[in-house]
This record gives structure tokens, sequence and C-alpha cells, in this order.
């Protein structure tokens, strides 16, 4: 079953990127893209539900499909994932989603917590990338 989502990639302090700790594992911010939502509407809504933070969507990065398995939903999904450069708005905002953990980390330690592998190639192609001009 195929299940569009949208990930952040936040920059932050001291060369720190966002994560979001759950009890299933590391992520990056963001969740999947309702009906007639764009990837960056969904990751500043996902992003505000999850961890009370106010996201300013910048461009994309790239897209990855990944197979995962939901133990929850006891089902397989196909993840279109879009990864979408974002600069923190807000601080402290309501969110309504207690299980999830906001956590600034460095890239290099990120990037081997994460469960699923498209986040890890999508901090990878950031990091590669940071060198580049627009």
């Amino acid at each position: 079953m195929a299940r569009p989502s949208a990930y952040a990639i936040v920059p932050g302090d001291e060369g720190r990127l966002a994560l979001v700790r759950t009890t299933k594992g590391w992520f990056l911010p963001g969740g999947g893209i309702e009906p007639g939502e764009s990837p960056a509407d969904a990751v500043v809504r996902e992003v505000r539900e999850e961890c009370g933070l106010g996201l300013e969507p910048g461009k994309e990065l790239g897209r990855a499909s990944e197979i995962v398995r939901s133990e929850t939903e006891d089902t397989w999904f196909e993840k279109r994932c879009t990864f979408v450069l974002a600069a923190v708005g807000a601080l402290g905002l309501d969110c309504s989603e207690d299980h999830h953990a906001l956590t600034w980390l460095v890239p290099e330690a990120a990037v081997g917590l994460f469960v699923h592998e498209s986040h890890r190639w999508a901090i990878e192609r950031w990091l590669a990338r940071a060198g580049e001009v627009d």
C-alpha cells in the first residue's frame, strides 16, 4: 500500500539537526501527507503536531521510496518520502502527540540511529550538498 510522506531536515544551533524519538525509534520530523496537502504543508502540520515546532519550509532536497512494515497496522507500506529543508520558525508550540520527543543531534550521530534507511539517505544527501551554491 502506498503511503505518501514528507519529512524535514531542520538545521539548528551548533550544527545539530532536529530528530524525533518515539517508542518505535528515531526519525526525521514529519509524517504522512493528507489528501490535497503539499509536502511542505504536511511537514509544517506534522512537526507541529509531533513536537510543537513551527517550521518555515524551504526547497525540496529529494525523494525516496522505501518498503516498511507497520506492526500496529499489521501491513507493509511503500513509503513515498519527500524530504524538505526547513528552518525553525517557532519553538514551544502546543503539540498533540506526547509520545514524540524532539531531540537535536549532530548529523554524524543521527545517521546511525534512524529506523528508515531513506532518512539516513536524506541526511547523507544533505551533507554531501552542504558545500553547493544554489
